[in-house]
């Protein structure tokens, strides 16, 4: 890995690491999600300063370039997270759904019990 790089990623990750961390001050950002950027970024940075274990680890998988195996591994934590987040979204229908059946079944309980009352004042 050539010199520009790997002070391209160091750069890369301190920004990204500094992103997160006001992000996650500012609470944009729930703590799971600070761990796992703040974790993926030191990832980067210690591949950055030790390219002979990002070497091995590139053989090791067989990807010849040393910047690939980083997008790769890289790839595949983004899609972990994305995987993660869907799994969240795809409760929160399952919860909204379940919400908006149980406030129509109130209105329909309120409804039924002006009605009820109505005639009752009515008489």
């Amino acid at each position: 890995m050539t010199l520009k790089i790997k002070i391209l990623f160091i750069l890369f990750s301190l920004l990204i690491s500094y992103f997160i961390f006001e992000c996650s001050r500012r609470r944009k950002i729930r703590l799971k999600y600070t761990f796992f950027w703040v974790l993926m970024c030191f990832a980067l940075l210690f591949f950055s300063f030790f390219t002979p274990l990002l070497d091995k680890l590139a053989a090791f998988i067989g990807i010849y370039e040393t910047t690939n195996a980083i997008f790769i591994v890289l790839i595949v934590c983004i899609l972990a997270l994305l995987l993660d987040i869907t799994l969240i979204v795809s409760d929160l229908f399952y919860e909204n759904k379940r919400r908006v059946l149980k406030a129509g079944l109130l209105e329909w309980k309120l409804e039924q019990l002006e009605k009820k009352y109505s005639t009752c004042i009515g008489k």
